[in-house]
């Protein structure tokens, strides 16, 4: 894995700035020492979309104390800062885990690394998968064999039988990389989503009946029925297009 690749893969916010004030910090709660700097946002190359328009804005970096980028930063040095999160509110701060000079093939290079990131992804979902089937979901029903946990956080379990169409990865899949020969063809697969829509599970998928998908399928364990599997990450379920990059991605060698 490249430097960028790895740097990218551990940032949650990166973007090219320019060094304004070495030494200071632009919220009141952090005071000026060093090992901070305020930078000017110059372009975004990731970040979260509800912290809205930063261009020119001042983020105040708290500087990686060694690795990739480790050293003296100067007044009006532009970098692409690789950081994570530290204070949002009405000012923001982060805190860096790499940053590198910016220049035109240092910002292509970073650019052409984000883009990847979500297929990147995908592969890592797949990899983890019990079952990866294409199908369509015929019904939907409160999973009543699921005892709730009295808790306000209780995912009130809901389960879509899918009508099998293809199954490429797990049980009766063709032989080849990451699947097994099987004598028998599955025609239905159930998937357990939460129900709830408490902020536990704000980011999981739900299903409709009749949605035809690719839905890549794992293992729930604890109190969950061994036969039925979970979607509980967003790119589990897969548009019906996303059938050929599905297929290319478990057939591609382990990375």
């Amino acid at each position: 894995m490249s430097l960028i690749a790895a740097l990218v893969q551990g940032s949650s916010f990166i973007f090219a700035g320019t060094i304004t004030a070495p030494g200071k910090s632009s919220l009141r709660v952090l005071t000026d020492r060093p090992g901070l700097a305020i930078v000017r946002f110059d372009q975004a190359f990731l970040l979260n979309q509800v912290l809205g328009e930063l261009d020119g804005r001042p983020i105040t970096v708290k500087l990686a104390q060694g690795g990739v980028g480790e050293g003296a930063v100067h007044q009006d040095q532009r970098f692409i800062f690789f950081a994570t999160g530290w204070v949002h509110g009405k000012e923001i701060a982060v805190t860096e885990l790499g940053r590198l000079l910016s220049d035109a093939k240092t910002d292509e290079e970073v650019s052409q690394a984000v883009a990847a990131l979500p297929e990147l992804h995908l592969s890592q979902r797949i990899a983890s998968a019990a079952l990866i089937v294409h199908g369509v979901v015929a019904q939907i029903e409160r999973a009543t064999d699921i005892p709730n946990t009295a808790s306000e956080h209780d995912p009130a379990w809901m389960r879509a039988t899918i009508e099998v169409r293809e199954t490429l990865k797990g049980e009766s899949a063709p032989a080849g990389v990451g699947r097994r020969p099987s004598s028998s063809k599955r025609t239905h697969a159930s998937l357990l989503f939460p129900g709830s829509g408490d902020v536990a599970f704000w980011n999981s998928p739900r299903v409709s009946k009749g949605q035809e998908a690719v839905f890549l399928l794992h293992r729930g364990g604890g109190r969950l029925p061994p036969s039925d599997l979970i979607a509980p990450d967003p790119a589990d379920i897969q548009p019906k297009d996303a059938l050929p990059t599905v297929r290319r991605l478990i057939s591609a060698p382990p990375q």
